[in-house]
């Protein structure tokens, strides 16, 4: 006789003619790896529509969806024409003051001083440039007054804390929406690992970047993966069938060899206990 125990689920399955065997269980890849290795179907590409033939139409039957059809073409066709020659002016046009930026005449500067808009930008221009007299760096100059200068720092440190104000408001937004999202999502380990990642204390590897990159597909795959090894468990447990009139049970716990106990005195335990159990169930039926 043969006593075969399935090690995930419990079963114990007894046959005859085979003595008792020690089934050998295998280390399974870790769950990482048997993820990784699922292949999900890749999404099929969008048909392209087909293009219109306007041959389509001389195949038309019925007169008035003929005329229709012809009808709505033409009126198509117009507004495409009409488009294309507003685009064609629009080039034409930029194509010009293109070629009259790059052609500068006496003529043309002159115009240009006697246009009092023209000249107040200048002037506003000319007033904004260091003097010649100046030491420092275009950049470094500033035409405002120390009052202004005041104003102008102010401003810069009002706005400055508006930015901050309104980053914070979006980041709480956004750690609002990902709680809702994530049910173990905290928004402080994500505040550490940011400030951590800023100061160089963390480094991202590219294995780290790779489960980032994969974190979709990898959810999807372990879901295909855990279906797979439900229908097996399922699978396993309604191939297991009655051997000799035996039918076989399911134990918590895999029955061991008493100290001292011989291997048939082991196997005639095993099979009383499972007679018992097999009578008991009759009785309860």
């Amino acid at each position: 006789m043969e006593l075969q125990t399935n090690v995930k689920s419990g079963e114990v399955k007894i046959s005859e003619g085979s003595p008792v065997v020690t089934q050998v269980v295998t280390k399974e890849p870790d769950l990482v790896t048997r993820v990784s290795q699922v292949k999900v179907e890749e999404p099929k590409p969008e048909v392209k529509e087909p293009e219109f033939d306007f041959k389509e139409i001389d195949k038309i039957q019925d007169p008035t969806a003929k005329e229709y059809a012809e009808k709505a073409y033409k009126s198509f066709q117009r507004g495409f024409n009409q488009k294309f020659q507003e685009l064609a002016e629009i080039r034409k046009s930029y194509e010009a003051k293109t070629a009259d930026t790059s052609n500068w005449t006496p003529e043309r500067v002159q115009s240009l001083l006697n246009d009092n808009n023209f000249v107040n930008a200048a002037k506003s221009v000319m007033a904004s440039q260091a003097p010649t007299t100046f030491e420092g760096t275009q950049e470094e100059w500033s035409g405002l007054s120390e009052t202004d200068k005041v104003k102008f720092h102010n401003m810069e440190q009002e706005i400055h804390m508006l930015k901050q104000q309104n980053f914070q408001s979006k980041r709480v937004q956004e750690d609002e929406s990902l709680k809702t999202k994530y049910g173990n999502y905290k928004p402080e380990a994500i505040d550490i690992l940011t400030a951590d990642l800023l100061a160089n204390r963390v480094q991202a590897t590219r294995e780290h970047l790779w489960k980032v990159y994969d974190y979709d597909e990898a959810v999807r795959r372990a879901y295909e993966l855990g279906k797979e090894d439900r229908q097996l468990e399922t699978t396993e447990k309604k191939s297991s069938a009655s051997v000799g009139g035996l039918t076989t049970t399911s134990s918590k716990e895999t029955p061991t060899p008493e100290k001292g106990e011989t291997n048939r005195a082991f196997w005639n335990r095993i099979v009383l206990s499972n007679l018992t159990k097999l009578k008991e169930g009759q009785v309860r039926k």
